[in-house]
């Protein structure tokens, strides 16, 4: 069973570097405001549907360029609950908004991965819940996502999660992309763990040289030296570490039911923190 408010509240203060830092970096605000009712629990994975709620800050975010307002709210009705993201931003054409939720489409350019709704719609109907994205071009955008209320007789207890790390880390983040870093360093950080970032493969490796880490976390795709090449170097400095590769094509890379030399686990980007704290307590203990 999960709260959806609280998830609402996580997803919100572990975004916050993206819809404020950045924001303010870049001479622009964003109001984040929420209307949250008296909802009950909802049928689902907190890990996913967290992750649904972070990927739509996102967007939204995205779609705010010069600032604007981002509403959150819940409510529940006739046997469901109702989650609604509304940006003000620069809202989408009907051609967009017809392939806004195919794989790979995006109009971000090169910094888009094209996954974030995509994630968000595949969360949705796993369960059994159905998304509706309205939005005008000037005006903002609009996502409703309607979740079932469980009754009584399919009420159960969640899945079992993996333990996570039993001492405090020490994390080595690389990405080329700083606004994932600052999430999960913000992430790492509540959870009294210590986080250093790097923006690239040789920065890193100077990093490695210098200090003592006890997990490497890498983006695959970067300049100079990609996520593998990386990974294979840690290993000559440090082969115990542990090494996570984070990539939006994991499903590929373990096709073959193998990973990469040198990688210990592979994670999906946008990557799922509480997913990354459990791997990291699996490798660590």
């Amino acid at each position: 069973m999960s709260e959806l408010n609280s998830l609402v509240n996580e997803a919100i203060s572990l975004s916050e570097p993206r819809w404020r830092t950045q924001a303010q970096a870049s001479g622009t605000t964003i109001a984040v405001e929420t209307s949250l009712q008296d909802i009950p629990p909802v049928q689902g994975d907190q890990i996913e549907l967290r992750e649904v709620l972070t990927n739509l800050i996102f967007n939204a975010v995205d779609a705010m360029p010069a600032g604007g307002r981002l509403t959150i709210l819940t409510r529940s009705e006739e046997g469901h609950v109702f989650l609604c993201v509304k940006d003000t931003g620069v809202g989408m054409t009907a051609e967009v908004l017809r392939r806004c939720t195919e794989p790979f489409f995006t109009t971000k350019g090169p910094r888009g991965t094209g996954l974030g709704l995509k994630v968000v719609h595949d969360v949705v109907q796993r369960h059994q819940s159905n998304m509706n994205i309205g939005s005008e071009v000037g005006k903002g955008t609009t996502v409703t996502i309607r979740i079932p209320v469980p009754t009584r007789q399919e009420v159960s207890g969640g899945r079992t999660l993996v333990p996570a790390p039993t001492r405090p880390l020490r994390v080595l983040l690389v990405d080329d992309e700083p606004v994932p870093l600052q999430t999960i360093v913000a992430y790492l950080t509540s959870k009294l763990h210590a986080a250093e970032t790097a923006p690239d493969g040789r920065q890193a490796v100077e990093k490695l040289r210098t200090g003592r880490f006890d997990a490497l976390v890498t983006d695959l795709a970067m300049p100079e030296m990609d996520g593998i090449g990386l990974a294979s170097v840690a290993k000559q400095i440090a082969p115990a570490m542990p090494v996570i590769l984070v990539s939006g094509f994991a499903g590929q890379l373990t096709a073959s039911g193998g990973k990469p030399q040198g990688i210990d686990a592979i994670l999906s980007k946008p990557i799922n923190v509480d997913q990354l704290l459990q791997t990291l307590g699996r490798l660590t203990t």
